[in-house]
């Protein structure tokens, strides 16, 4: 299953993109990923936590076993109240900035099926001058399904408690490297998982255990209840980072297509040091290139890996994106390789020995 080519690559990030999952509402993800792990011919061990985080294990009896998750949930919308008019209000599931969301294209997902949705917005003809430069509250926001009544939205199946996702699709832009999508963050590092999963389906020299977590968006909780189950030597969470080389951004910090982010600390995790100068190492050995990025606010599931017992050394390795959190975040292709390329380079290098070398750092 080794050396699979781009057009593979993309296929896979295509087909999680399109997948629709918020927190609690990942079954179609977890389902997709089991379809993957049986048709590889593997020794593997497919288990679930009970918050259902899909756990895949290759273990071999060794003293070392890596963890590494992505989570499998995206940031989304959830039904609260059908108005009289017909119109619906909801409550974000995840971190969603108001000025992101106007006049998009939403999916309500119900028990009938898939409904097509927008988020309704005044027409600047009707909003007074001295307002239009204004972000309008949350609390404002409805979406429109094209029904007049409430009797009308209920007849169509929306419910309350229905989930809702941004309706968009991959692309390639005009430089084909450029990939656009929602749910980018995290079916960018769920990819890189796969993607090292095909590569390593023999490895002897330690344990490995790819995890595909949920809630993670509201709070990294399936990290916490899987890693209590995989009981890991060392923890690594595959997820995107900010890159902000745009107008407005800063340039000079993360950049798309020069190469993964070795996160330097984030408002969850500081990274075992030990652990940390080991990956670094590995990828100028490799010659990988890597970012170092700090991130101020939000973390990554390595927030709730590294506490799991009596601790984990652990760290954060992201795909760098733009425009994170909204419906059309773009990240780089080069970046999403030399993700897989150095996860593999870790997974090779390490051992029983090399982890006690580590563990003295």
């Amino acid at each position: 299953m080794k050396n699979r080519n781009k057009k593979e690559h993309i296929e896979l990030l295509s087909d999680l993109t399109a997948l629709s999952g918020t927190a609690s509402h990942e079954q179609s993800v977890s389902k997709y990923i089991k379809n993957f792990v049986n048709e590889l011919d593997s020794n593997k061990i497919l288990s679930y936590d009970n918050l259902g985080s899909t756990i895949v294990e290759i273990n071999n009896n060794n003293k070392v076993k890596l963890m590494l998750s992505a989570h499998m949930d995206e940031i989304g919308l959830m039904v609260s109240e059908i108005t009289d008019n017909g119109f619906i209000k909801f409550i974000t599931i995840g971190g969603w900035l108001a000025q992101v969301m106007l006049a998009h294209e939403w999916i309500i997902h119900t028990k009938k099926g898939d409904i097509l949705a927008v988020t309704g917005v005044k027409p600047p003809h009707l909003v007074p001058q001295d307002q239009r430069d204004k972000v309008f509250p949350l609390s404002n926001y409805f979406l429109d399904i094209g029904c007049s009544s409430k009797k009308e939205v209920l007849e169509v199946g929306v419910a309350l408690g229905d989930f809702v996702t941004p309706n968009t699709k991959l692309k390639q832009l005009s430089n084909p490297n450029y990939i656009m999508s929602k749910a980018l963050d995290d079916r960018a590092g769920m990819g890189v998982l796969l993607e090292s999963l095909c590569d390593n389906l023999n490895t002897k020299n330690i344990d490995i255990a790819y995890v595909f977590s949920t809630q993670e968006e509201v709070g990294t909780r399936g990290a916490k209840t899987s890693s209590y189950l995989v009981n890991p030597t060392l923890g690594i969470a595959i997820d995107t980072g900010v890159a902000d080389d745009y107008i407005g951004g800063n340039p000079y910090q993360q950049k798309l297509g020069e190469g993964v982010q070795i996160v330097l600390l984030d408002a969850g995790t500081i990274p075992h040091q030990g652990f940390r100068n080991f990956i670094i190492e590995i990828a100028k050995k490799y010659n990988i290139p890597y970012q170092e990025p700090y991130i101020s606010a939000g973390g990554t599931d390595a927030s709730k890996i590294h506490l799991n017992g009596g601790g984990v050394p652990c760290i954060s390795l992201c795909v760098p994106v733009r425009y994170m959190h909204s419906h059309t975040s773009i990240l780089h292709y080069e970046d999403y390789l030399n993700a897989i390329k150095l996860v593999n380079a870790i997974i090779e290098n390490l051992s029983s020995e090399k982890y006690e070398e580590i563990m003295k750092d």
